[in-house]
Order: structure tokens, then sequence, then C-alpha cells
């Protein structure tokens, strides 16, 4: 588990990389270079408890604005481990937060697709930890 959690820790690293050079060469308002991406994390159980949390929130370039989960229990996980900003049940309010540039979407398989179309279509620049799709159709 350690060696992924490095692994994980890297890609987001390279997450965060993107959203901020995309803010500085489109000329966004940006106040520093090293200002930080604001990201939403849309599902709060076993993988990001194990991986994705610790990462995002120790992340000295990522600014988590807010945590999403349908379970309570996975929020109240938040509560008490983080300095969190925002938790809601409903994952429409970090898609809908236009201050949010990119996501985290760390749900189960059969509802991933949805959410990463509606990211999509809101501009998001997405992270998907597991498969994209369950299936070939899916991924088009």
């Amino acid at each position: 588990m350690k060696q992924f959690q490095t692994y994980a820790k890297k890609k987001l690293d390279e997450f965060a990389d993107i959203m901020v050079e995309y803010r500085v060469n489109a000329m966004l308002p940006c106040k520093t270079i090293m200002e930080k991406a604001v990201i939403g994390i849309i599902g709060c159980g076993a993988i990001a408890k194990d991986v994705h949390l610790g990462n995002a929130f120790s992340n000295p370039r990522l600014r988590v604005k807010w945590c999403a989960d349908l379970l309570e229990s996975n929020l109240e996980y938040v509560k008490e481990r983080y300095a969190y900003e925002n938790l809601t049940t409903n994952y429409m309010d970090v898609l809908d937060d236009p201050e949010v540039q990119g996501v985290l979407i760390l749900t189960v398989h059969n509802v991933r697709e949805k959410i990463i179309r509606e990211a999509a279509e809101r501009g998001k620049h997405i992270f998907v930890e597991k498969p994209m799709s369950t299936t070939v159709r899916e991924s088009y």
C-alpha cells in the first residue's frame, strides 16, 4: 500500500501542476504561479480514506474546497481528520461551484461515467482513480 500511496501522491502533484499551469497559460486570474488550485473530491470511501484524502489535504498547491459522498459516515471521517471547507451529499454542489477547477472522482464504478461527463461539460479538470469506464462504449 505504501508504494501505491507514493505513486498516487506523484499523480496528484502532476494534476495540481496541470491546473496551475493552465491558469497561467490561459491568463486566468492568478495572484502568483504558486497559487493553490481549487479542487473538489467526489467519493470519500475506501480508496479516498486510504490514499487520496491525506494526499490532497496535505498538498501545498491544492485547496480542497469540497468533499462529497452519499454516505454521512464517510463525511464524518473527513470532519474528524481534516480541515475541510464544505461537505455535501450532493456532488452537483461541487460541480456547480465556479471556483472549483478540478475534481477527484473516487466513486464506485456504476456511477462514475455520469459524474465524469457532467464534470467535463462544466470544464473541470478530472482525476479519476479507478477505470474511467467499465465498457468500451462508455469510454467514447
